[in-house]
């Protein structure tokens, strides 16, 4: 038996080794220099390691996926207008960085590779090098711009470092405005207190107690001494509270030696607004002032494209866009960075000088001391700039193991398109069981998305039951759990995804379909029956997809070779306790559920998770070890960002990526090839800014409608 935490001691010991040649000695790192050292090291600890079960072949796979990056170090910034810029981000004041060299380390021992890790400290330089000096107080200075990655790519550990980083030069109050979610902005809260609090948020814990060693996590435990205040909490209502809030003055971020604090809050009207309120009364700023240059806020705006881009046609702009703007209009200096993967909307925001004299009806409500009754008033507010990045854009580079767009949804313009539509048919399954012939019933016929029809229930045959496909999806999600289990990776989480409708009563009647689906299968495959139907539907799905030759990757298994069914049944069903059928459960995030995902609850022995959402599932929300996903879900307006901010399924599949499947409809296939046209025409056009520097702008973005 695999001793677990021996096998990771043993593959971190090597990883080190080949990370320090690589720097001490100057070592070009490829992969026959990694299996050099891991046989060296295999055959100077042979017999220790065998009486731990680790064999050769793991203990490579595993070091091998922390050095096959090859990340491009390419200038990928675009100087749109630098001209009132200050040079300032030097040598010297990137000697004294606690923030940043304590999450450095941090994402060393999560298992980023070093590669990974040297490119986001090259990109975050870059960025913040670009924004302005927070100690410059004697000149007026904002600063606007864009960071375009892509889906799942990994924007979160890029303005997490960005963070540490702002906050080590000098800027005290960071606004980390999340999606429109309770589920996304709990997730981004857990990564902020991993990566820069360093401690568990909670009601109780807006500063950090030294004394419950149990809330010390993340960054944390490499240097508990550096301390960063957050203003908000990770558990489900932890969003902004008025009466955390108020309880902060002004003094608390103008001190140079004070600590760095931080909001992370959804993009919703009343948070928003709690915010405007604050910063009002208590920084005296009622009668229309500003706020000191001496205290500058550091902005970050996560999937920027979604209701931060004002869509109105009046002088009034939409609420939560007016909200932004009237924050960073409330600072004398600031920093707004836009982070998304989908910047249709943002490159194409109407940034001319009218713009800048829109105004926002903002209610106030007050009450006198012994007044009965409150007073509410209305005033007319100037928000100030709109959102475009006037200042520079960025362009993530993309690493050779992201699967995006290319791998899956190759277009006619992608270069060896031929080979690539190709190697996409071994991913994809076309679902065409969901809708009857015609086109009017089913189990999520088009008329279950209707306003209208406000209480469908999905029926399979007139039966309240999954259909065929979603039942192989779920078949195949066993088996690639399984097979991930085998491969004994680091990534130890299993996810499946069921994104079907975007309504929540539909989304909870499909979970329990899948619920009874599942109870069924854990009475059925509790003993190996080969005569029964779910074992036979197990055993063909391997042989004819799973573990089929041209599908599977042998050098990704244990020594390299086929894995034998007998292996899958034991791992499907034993041992007890921890098998894939005793872990595997249902989740659902909707807005009627009360259920968050936190991984954190299955840390010790990993999940094995179903996760049912609509809405949710579609904005930045990260699926840890996602290798299944079921997409039925109807779109009628098919726009560009709405549909591929739904494709959870890009990311990083560094030693699973052969046994992922997707389930989609063939109209939801044929609409992500023609999106990943646009994206790929976006990215250039975006780059051919700095290009070329005779091109003007407003060219290039009308070029883009």
């Amino acid at each position: 038996m695999l001793d677990r935490e021996a096998f990771l001691y043993h593959s971190r010991l090597i990883k080190n080794k080949i990370e320090y040649d690589e720097k001490r000695k100057n070592i070009t790192i490829d992969l026959n220099y990694v299996k050099k050292q891991v046989l060296e090291y295999f055959e100077k600890e042979e017999e220790i390691l065998s009486e731990e079960g680790i064999s050769f072949d793991s203990l490579h796979s595993e070091v091998k996926a922390n050095f096959k990056f090859k990340i491009s170090r390419g200038e990928s910034f675009i100087n749109i207008n630098q001209s009132n810029h200050k040079d300032w981000y030097d040598n010297k004041r990137k000697e004294n960085r606690p923030f940043w060299d304590r999450y450095k380390v941090h994402l060393s021992e999560s298992s980023m590779p070093k590669a990974s890790r040297d490119a986001l400290d090259f990109h975050t330089d870059g960025v913040l090098s670009r924004c302005e000096d927070p100690y410059d107080n004697e000149r007026v200075w904002n600063t606007k711009a864009l960071v375009l990655g892509s889906v799942q790519q990994g924007k979160t550990s890029n303005y997490i470092g960005l963070t540490c980083k702002a906050a080590d030069a000098g800027y005290k109050l960071f606004i980390v405005l999340t999606g429109m979610h309770d589920d996304l902005r709990t997730q981004t809260q857990i990564r902020f207190d991993e990566g820069f609090c360093g401690y568990e948020s909670g009601p109780l814990t807006e500063y950090i107690d030294s004394s419950r060693s149990s809330s010390i996590i993340g960054v944390g435990k490499v240097n508990p001494n550096i301390h960063a205040h957050t203003i908000t909490h990770r558990r489900l209502k932890g969003d902004v509270k008025k009466s955390s809030l108020f309880s902060y003055s002004a003094m608390a971020f103008a001190n140079k030696n004070d600590k760095p604090h931080i909001i992370v809050c959804k993009k919703n009207p009343g948070v928003l607004n709690s915010i405007i309120q604050w910063l009002d009364q208590k920084f005296g700023i009622e009668k229309g002032g500003k706020i000191t240059p001496d205290i500058p806020l550091f902005l970050i705006d996560d999937e920027a494209d979604q209701a931060s881009v004002d869509t109105s046609t009046t002088n009034s702009p939409k609420k939560i866009n007016a909200q932004i703007r009237r924050i960073l209009n409330t600072f004398t200096n600031s920093c707004y960075i836009a982070y998304t993967a989908t910047a249709y909307a943002n490159l194409l925001i109407d940034h001319s000088a009218d713009r800048v004299d829109q105004t926002y009806l903002e209610k106030r409500v007050f009450k006198k001391e012994g007044d009965k009754k409150a007073r509410v008033e209305q005033k007319s507010i100037n928000v100030g700039e709109d959102l475009f990045p006037k200042h520079f854009m960025s362009v993530l580079p993309e690493p050779d193991n992201y699967v995006g767009f290319e791998d899956l949804f190759p277009n006619e313009n992608t270069e060896d398109f031929d080979e690539k539509i190709i190697e996409s048919e071994k991913y994809i399954r076309i679902i065409d069981d969901h809708i009857d012939q015609d086109g009017v019933s089913g189990w999520m016929p088009l008329d279950a998305h209707s306003r209208r029809n406000n209480n469908f229930i999905p029926m399979y045959e007139k039966n309240e039951e999954i259909p065929p496909s979603l039942k192989r999806a779920i078949y195949t999600f066993l088996l690639s759990s399984a097979v991930k289990n085998l491969r004994n990776l680091s990534q130890k989480h299993s996810s499946m995804m069921v994104h079907v409708t975007y309504k929540n009563s539909i989304q909870g009647e499909v979970r329990e379909q899948i619920d009874s689906f599942v109870k069924e299968l854990r009475n059925d495959l509790y003993k190996y029956n080969p005569n029964n139907e779910h074992w036979r539907q197990l055993e063909e799905i391997w042989k004819k997809d799973i573990n089929y030759k041209k599908h599977m990757v042998l050098s990704e298994n244990p020594k390299g070779e086929k894995i034998d069914w007998e292996s899958i049944v034991n791992i499907l069903i034993y041992p007890d306790k921890d098998s894939i059928i005793d872990r595997l459960d249902t989740i659902q995030l909707s807005g009627t559920s009360p259920e968050i995902l936190n991984y954190n609850e299955y840390e010790k022995r990993g999940s094995v998770l179903i996760v049912v959402g609509g809405a949710k599932l579609s904005r930045g929300l990260t699926l840890s070890g996602l290798c299944v996903s079921y997409y039925a879900r109807y779109s009628a307006t098919k726009l560009a960002d709405t549909v591929t901010q739904m494709a959870r399924w890009f990311g990083y599949r560094d030693g699973y990526k052969d046994v992922c499947r997707i389930y989609l409809t063939e109209s939801a296939r044929e609409a992500f090839a023609e999106f990943s046209s646009l994206d790929e025409e976006t990215r250039t056009k975006a780059e051919a800014l700095d290009k070329r520097k005779d091109l003007n702008l407003e060219e290039v973005l009308f070029s883009m409608r």
